[in-house]
């Protein structure tokens, strides 16, 4: 039997994560391998482990049935700590949700308004510039002001972290990851289209700044790309125009790379309702500009505060 290349994976790939979107709450990855990861988890989670896997699980994830059990991704997901910085992304806390939310008609999901990618981000700068003490005290003043509740579920889906990983930045990494301030109910389609997209515009872009691309190659990639339609296509376009603006200038290579990161992958990474969210919640360009290596982590407890809508 032929091997799937690599375009018929990120196919197949879409299409399953689509379906399993709509149930798990979230979007399942950031790229296709840590979205294979999150598949994986979600499907043995789902069932409680290897040992009670369901084949009609299964049977569902490749398409040969129709109905599946509306399930949440739940608990550590595929969230680890190495000593250093966290990886990975967390299951949800349900404690942030009320009774009456919904994912709304079938193909919507809670997609994430600051990427998880970026929040980790955020988290992992805290973790190299603060002490632990620093860290605890963060997390002790969080705890003060959230819902017992939610304080209660992240301690008790701590319980199954291995002994060695810091349990208040793992707790951090619940708690923002889950936040219902930070989500907002939209098209799972979109949205994995959103990851899809911004995993190939991030890696063109840094081989573009890098040298291992010319301005010409990352068009011919940009222009080539069959990219989902919404936010994804808009951005593709928007590239393209700042490439032709870029070929006018003094210094087109900076001006490109500049402007790409600034005003067109940021649209991604910050995936908003609608623009006029922009200027009533700045915590979510600046933890964009963070991962960029341009931001001000010492405004921390402002882009906490806006991430929890406190």
């Amino acid at each position: 039997m032929r091997r799937p290349d690599g375009d018929e994976q990120v196919a197949v790939h879409e299409y399953c994560a689509a379906k399993l979107a709509r149930y798990a709450h979230e979007d399942v990855g950031d790229n296709l391998l840590e979205g294979r990861i999150r598949i994986s988890a979600f499907l043995l989670q789902a069932e409680g482990g290897a040992e009670n896997f369901n084949v009609k699980m299964m049977s569902y994830f490749l398409g040969l049935r129709k109905d599946m059990p509306a399930t949440q991704v739940r608990g550590l997901g595929t969230l680890a700590f190495d000593g250093r910085q966290i990886t990975g992304r967390p299951g949800f806390l349900t404690s942030f949700f009320n009774p009456d939310d919904t994912r709304g008609a079938p193909g919507r999901a809670f997609r994430h308004k600051t990427a998880w990618h970026n929040i980790r981000t955020l988290i992992n700068g805290i973790m190299a510039r603060y002490t632990p003490a620093r860290i605890k005290d963060i997390v002790d003043n969080l705890r003060g002001r959230l819902d017992p509740k939610i304080d209660a579920e992240a301690r008790s889906v701590l319980e199954r972290a291995p002994a060695s990983a810091d349990r208040n930045v793992l707790w951090l990494a619940l708690v923002l990851n889950s936040s219902r301030a930070n989500l907002w109910l939209g098209p799972a389609r979109e949205n994995i289209s959103i990851n899809t997209t911004g995993s190939h515009l991030h890696r063109w872009t840094e081989d573009l700044d890098d040298g291992e691309l010319d301005l010409l190659e990352y068009r011919n990639k940009i222009q080539g790309a069959q990219f989902g339609p919404g936010k994804a296509t808009e951005v593709q376009q928007m590239i393209l125009r700042i490439l032709d603006e870029a070929a006018r200038q003094f210094d087109p290579l900076t001006y490109a790379i500049n402007r790409i990161k600034d005003e067109a992958i940021s649209r991604l990474d910050i995936d908003l309702r609608n623009e006029g969210e922009h200027a009533a919640a700045p915590h979510h360009k600046e933890i964009y500009k963070i991962a960029q290596g341009i931001g001000n982590l010492e405004l921390y407890p402002q882009i906490i505060d806006g991430l929890l809508g406190l």
